[in-house]
This record gives C-alpha cells, sequence and structure tokens, in this order.
C-alpha cells in the first residue's frame, strides 16, 4: 500500500510531501539553527512570514529546525504565537555571539 498522509498511524512523528511521508527525525535529515529578527510576531516587520514558509517547508522535507529570536519587548508584547509545531521556537534574552558557543557542531548555521 502506497504510503500518503491517511495511511500513517502517528502523524506527530512525519511529514507529508509529494503524496508520501518522510520521517521527522530521520538521520540523514540536516539540523538547522536560524538566528533571525522574529519568527512569533509578524508585526511591524516583513521578516516573520517569509522565516515561516521556508521553515515551515523544511520541517516537510523533514529536517530539524530551532529559530533563535531575540526575546524584546517591542516583538513579544505582539506575538502570535509562544511555540509552532514545525521547528523549535528560543526567545533569548542575549545575542548570538552567547548562544553559538553551545552549538559548535551544527551542521547549517544562519543569521
Amino acid at each position: 500500500m502506497e504510503n500518503s498522509p491517511g495511511n500513517s498511524s502517528d502523524q506527530n512523528d512525519i511529514s507529508p510531501i509529494a503524496g508520501v511521508l518522510i520521517p521527522r527525525k530521520d538521520p540523514g535529515r540536516v539540523k538547522i539553527t536560524v538566528f533571525g529578527l522574529t519568527l512569533s510576531s509578524s508585526w511591524g516587520n516583513g521578516h516573520a512570514t517569509p522565516y515561516r514558509a521556508i521553515i515551515r517547508a523544511l520541517d516537510c522535507l523533514g529536517h530539524q529546525v530551532q529559530f533563535f529570536e531575540k526575546d524584546v519587548p517591542y516583538y513579544s508584547s505582539r506575538r502570535d504565537f509562544d511555540s509552532c509545531d514545525y521547528c523549535e521556537l528560543r526567545c533569548t534574552q542575549s545575542g548570538r555571539k552567547s548562544v553559538t558557543g553551545h552549538f559548535p557542531q551544527l551542521p547549517i548555521l544562519m543569521w
């Protein structure tokens, strides 16, 4: 029987793409960390919606994305969400320089 979104017993562990299912936890997939302006708030900026689309597409391909945004009042008071199901969202008080030291072996790092 062909894999399709309706044939899965555990939708939390898979992402649908092109009518087939790709495991999200596949070790052959890429882990990506993004340091961006904001993902959680689309208020007053054009960054959040393109980031969301790109990261959703990466998730559908099975990649694991971690997104760091600096927790500033300007955006935190106008968040659309505090967490999302297509990436790990981290709001941090510190800048990217203090955070990157914790991830010396990341294959892809964007900011």
